[in-house]
């Protein structure tokens, strides 16, 4: 499930990484807005506060160059669940939702894991340099560096 990927972004920059429990596998809209909740609540979510996180899937991503399990690379100042919980509404909704639907089916769970840091900027903007290095593209989720 663990892609080598995203175990090395947080390797390969000294952080410790942790995974949250549950992963996103809905069938419907209002599945997946009860999953994300679930998610983001947990213990570890909650408590997570200035972290750099990963959202990956099961099965890898055709990319530019190469494939990657890798969706989304992301960071927060606040706590994991903070950041997230007030978004559930809105992810599983709409084309957020179709977005999510066509991983699910094409590439299997998505999985959330993260390292807290001093600088979760500098660490956003590192895994993103190293993933457009390897990749020739950002994740599919996310929109800039």
């Amino acid at each position: 499930m663990e892609t080598t990927e995203v175990k090395n972004l947080f390797s390969q920059s000294d952080l410790k990484q942790i995974d949250l429990t549950g992963c996103f596998d809905a069938i419907t809209p209002n599945e997946f807005v009860e999953q994300f909740r679930k998610i983001f609540s947990q213990d570890l979510a909650q408590s997570a506060v200035k972290v750099v996180y990963i959202w990956y899937t099961e099965k890898p991503i055709p990319r530019l160059s190469g494939q990657s399990n890798i969706i989304y690379i992301g960071k927060t100042d606040q706590g994991l669940s903070q950041r997230h919980t007030k978004y559930a509404q809105v992810e599983g909704r709409d084309l957020n939702w179709k977005r999510y639907e066509c991983i699910i089916k094409n590439f299997g769970p998505i999985r959330v894991s993260y390292a807290e840091c001093d600088n979760p900027l500098q660490y956003e903007k590192s895994f993103l340099v190293k993933y457009f290095k390897c990749h020739l593209e950002l994740p599919p989720l996310n929109s800039k560096i």
